[in-house]
């Protein structure tokens, strides 16, 4: 439910290669909010009452985790790797293959 709450309060949001957009019409997050907290109470009266712990989330290694899939996914687009699946055109090496080695 977090992650519901913050994508609500983000709204829009650009990337650089993405853009999310948050479409709810105003009498859509009207009905919704009073949703959202009754499942957020829900959620709290379980956990209560099985006094589960709370869950930590290490947000260091979060990002660590998404830099490395991002680099990955830089490093899967340079043209001797898109070579692999056919012919690469030779004018976008300059395009695809960063000068810096990292």
């Amino acid at each position: 439910m977090a992650r519901v709450a913050r994508a609500w309060r983000r709204g829009d949001e650009e990337g650089l290669l993405t853009l999310t957009v948050t479409d709810l019409a105003a009498n859509d997050a009207l009905k919704i909010r009073p949703l959202v907290g009754e499942v957020r109470r829900e959620i709290a009266a379980v956990a209560s009452a099985f006094d589960s712990p709370v869950e930590v989330h290490d947000g260091r290694r979060e990002i660590a985790g998404l830099l490395a899939l991002a680099w990955e996914s830089l490093e899967d687009a340079r043209s001797a790797k898109l070579a692999r699946y056919g012919a690469v055109s030779p004018g976008v090496g300059p395009a695809l293959d960063p000068t810096s080695s990292g």
